[in-house]
């Protein structure tokens, strides 16, 4: 369902109406798949305006990552100097990297720590 409204009591009021719906999945299919210009505007989805923009914006950024030119980065953990091929790969990064290396970071997601 559409609901059109630029105040935010309607689109929170919507979006709450569209939390319940039972095709939500389908509806957020549908719109999603839209360009910028076939969006419908309002609250569809769930989604407001903003948030489907948003959205593939950021897809946009995923299917696009920036070109990797750093020589040398340093892990913000371990203070490391390492090469770029050290560390994982973050399309909002100025750099396209994260800030922690491949070690620093695999320690972190399982607590245990890297060996070599």
């Amino acid at each position: 369902m559409l609901f059109d409204s630029p105040s935010p009591v309607d689109q929170r009021a919507a979006r709450a109406i569209c939390s319940a719906c039972p095709v939500l999945v389908a509806c957020q299919g549908w719109v999603g798949r839209m360009d910028e210009n076939e969006d419908p505007g309002g609250v569809c989805g769930g989604w407001t305006e903003f948030q489907r923009v948003r959205a593939r914006r950021r897809q946009a950024q995923l299917k696009q990552p920036p070109e990797v030119t750093t020589v040398a980065k340093q892990c913000r953990l371990c203070r490391h100097l390492k090469q770029p091929d050290q560390f994982y790969r973050n399309a909002d990064s100025p750099d396209g990297l994260r800030n922690e290396c491949r070690n620093c970071y695999g320690e972190r997601r399982t607590g245990k720590k890297a060996t070599a």
